[in-house]
């Protein structure tokens, strides 16, 4: 079961995704799928309803999680600069994990700090960031371009709440000086998670066990 999350103000949503070959950089195997219809709202000024497309789509043979999973913080600088921008974001289902992929465009590698938080809260107001779960996953990923150059567009990823997932909600919690931040909601206590960067396209994925 995988969710497409976007901008429903800048382009299109609905999206039939296959967990494994959009998630995994993989190739898509076999599998039963049926399709469902959820709405999401988008809380920004005014509510905003999004109706998204969803495809149950079953793995076939189980993937494995990325990295080493724990429930410490993952730091990684990069010693490159970099010039990028999220583009996209999709969490997808797996039989003992579910994965979130932040998809970047633009050039260089991102760095990132992503942590455990008991009080998630917007970069540089310091207000509260309201979010359903028990646990939250700070999400910083940097290397953000301060000025978008003409073949990047500007993507705003609201609040998003996922049905039927131990990630309840994502929550986008802007940009702060090259520094683009989300909140990860999950369902009971903090889970072992990891973080990978893969190329070609370039995604941050971090993996969050169920157990």
């Amino acid at each position: 079961m995988s969710y497409l999350l976007s901008s429903s103000r800048l382009i299109p949503v609905a999206a039939m995704l296959g967990a494994v070959g959009l998630l995994a950089g993989c190739a898509a195997g076999g599998g039963s799928s049926t399709a469902t219809t959820v709405t999401v709202v988008s809380p920004v000024v005014s509510p905003v309803a999004t109706t998204v497309t969803v495809d149950n789509t079953t793995a076939p043979g189980g993937l494995m999680p990325l990295g080493n999973a724990d429930k410490e913080e993952k730091t990684r600088r990069q010693n490159e600069p970099a010039d990028l921008m999220v583009d996209n974001i999709r969490v997808g289902d797996h039989p003992t994990f579910e994965r979130v992929v932040f998809d970047l465009t633009g050039y260089g590698k991102p760095s990132w700090f992503i942590t455990y938080t008991d009080a998630p809260s917007y970069p540089g107001s310091g207000h509260p960031v309201q979010i359903t779960g028990d646990s939250f996953l700070d999400v910083n990923i940097d290397g953000i371009a301060f000025t978008l150059r003409d073949d990047m567009v500007p993507q705003d990823f609201s609040t998003r709440q996922l049905p039927d997932s131990i990630i309840t909600e994502i929550a986008d919690t802007g940009i702060f000086e090259g520094r683009h931040s989300f909140v990860i909601g999950i369902t009971g206590d903090r889970r072992p998670y990891s973080v990978d960067l893969l190329d070609n396209p370039t995604r941050l994925v971090i993996d969050v066990l169920k157990r």
